[in-house]
């Protein structure tokens, strides 16, 4: 017969061992049931991937697949950190911007921006030194901060000199058209538009200097390193795609306007602002300069570099 004392010593030992397994982190579920979740913001190099979803090019890659969009490229990097998604297209800056210690893997370099981004003035500010002790609206946890500090630090300025309104896309948008503010970091199509509707003007591109506007695909690095069968394969999807662009742009960039009721002649006019990144140079800058460059940015953030963040190694060779 167990004695009262005896009792106690079992239950609390029970006790003892419930505690400290609640005090263990949760083990992250490196697969699941169901399509791979890929989340992705509005943005032209993104929105390209509609091409694969409605013309069967995961299928035919053996995936099963689940694009979700989201309004930033921010909601995309906590999404992919929450665990809401498996992969999450998003920018090497708007990483630095949000990263909260989750280990990362950049498993796709998709392009860099080449004049798609940029800033839009009103009129009478006719120059990025005009900026000075003026208001900005600029989202500051997304890539936006990076095109202005860029911007800024390029004509000798910082993030000090000028006043920033920290406002989502379309909020910038709207203060600029109403006079609440005197410029707006934006990327295309909305950026042309906007500077000619206000009879103001693109003050900054990112043609205008070698940007460190990188754009990405992500993952949880657990999942990247319990998967990497699903990852090269979703790699492959992408640079189809950009063998597709290269073959038959206007069907391409048909399907993908249609996809979001934009004229396609808007969408192929936004893609020339960006370099897309095809085997070649995922191979280079997925490489040994990886680390370097997301330090760069981070410095330019005025950010500490993000850690840990890791480059997927490809089993595939990456020659064009």
């Amino acid at each position: 017969m167990l004695t009262k004392t005896r009792i106690l010593f079992i239950i609390g030992a029970v006790a003892t061992l419930l505690a400290a397994l609640a005090a263990q982190p949760a083990p992250e579920l490196s697969r699941r049931d169901g399509p791979i979740r890929i989340g992705f913001p509005p943005w032209v190099g993104f929105d390209i991937i509609l091409y694969a979803e409605r013309t069967g090019l995961f299928e035919r890659h053996g995936l099963d697949v689940e694009l979700i969009r989201f309004d930033e490229s921010s909601d995309v990097a906590r999404a992919l950190m929450e665990g809401s998604v498996e992969l999450g297209f998003t920018s090497l800056g708007t990483l630095v911007c949000n990263h909260d210690g989750t280990p990362l893997d950049v498993v796709l370099v998709t392009n860099t921006s080449s004049g798609a981004d940029g800033i839009a003035a009103a009129r009478g500010v006719h120059t990025v030194p005009d900026l000075r002790g003026l208001r900005v609206g600029c989202k500051m946890d997304a890539i936006n901060r990076l095109v202005l500090a860029e911007a800024l630090e390029h004509h000798g300025l910082t993030l000090d000199d000028v006043t920033i309104v920290d406002l989502s896309n379309d909020a910038a948008s709207a203060q600029l058209r109403q006079g609440s503010i005197d410029a707006a970091v934006l990327w295309e199509p909305k950026l042309t538009v906007l500077a000619d509707d206000i009879g103001g003007s693109v003050i900054h591109r990112t043609s205008d200097l070698e940007s460190l506007v990188l754009d990405v695909l992500l993952a949880r690095s657990a999942f990247a390193s319990s998967n990497s069968d699903e990852i090269e394969r979703v790699r492959a999807v992408w640079f189809d795609l950009l063998d597709a662009v290269e073959r038959e742009p206007d069907a391409v960039f048909g399907v993908c306007a249609e996809s979001l009721q934009q004229p396609p002649e808007g969408f192929a006019r936004a893609w020339t602002g960006i370099r897309p990144c095809g085997r070649a140079l995922n191979a280079r800058l997925l490489g040994d300069d990886f680390d370097r460059t997301l330090r760069d940015i981070a410095a330019k953030l005025d950010l500490p570099a993000p850690t840990p963040v890791g480059a997927f190694q490809s089993r595939v060779g990456d020659s064009e």
